[in-house]
């Protein structure tokens, strides 16, 4: 998955470089209190009077338009981007949807929203303390999901019904 969104990360990364708005892209993401948290954000441009988070999804067309026809992103992805503007102390940030078919684009704008990042750290944290003791957290989806089918872990997270 990742080589084959660096190309969209890049493309993305140099239109922004261009207009001279990007000031860094694939930004490492840690976060270590009250959990170690790690990752990356396709970017953040210096823009409209401050520093803003970009996050790129590339997503199919009927996922890409069921995001303009509910206009905002969908929970992962801004799940994602409230951790993400909080491990880089920022306050907005833009989700941008490209359409794989036919590259068109949709760009939601994203605010800090501390409620979101509180309930996000507090469930990182119930899942940390359960895997440092050995419980195995519950699974919030079904083995046949989506989730879990598309899951690199999933091998991991059903394991001992396998046994």
């Amino acid at each position: 998955v990742i080589r084959f969104l660096n190309p969209v990360i890049r493309g993305w990364g140099n239109y922004f470089k261009d207009m001279g708005i990007l000031e860094d892209r694939e930004v490492p993401i840690r976060i270590s209190d009250p959990v170690p948290i790690v990752g990356h954000a396709d970017g953040i441009l210096n823009w409209g009077g401050g520093r803003k988070l970009y996050e790129l999804k590339s997503i199919n067309p009927s996922r890409y338009e069921y995001r303009k026809m509910y206009n905002k992103p969908d929970e992962k992805t801004y799940d994602q981007t409230q951790m993400y503007l909080y491990a880089l102390d920022l306050e907005e940030g833009y989700v941008i949807y490209e359409e794989k078919g036919g590259q068109q684009v949709s760009v939601f704008p994203v605010g800090r929203d501390e409620k979101n990042i509180a309930k996000q750290l507090k469930r990182f944290t119930s899942i940390y303390q359960d895997v440092t003791e050995g419980v195995t957290p519950r699974r919030p989806y079904k083995r046949d999901s989506n989730e879990c089918n598309y899951c690199d872990l999933e091998i991991y997270c059903w394991e001992q019904l396998d046994e």
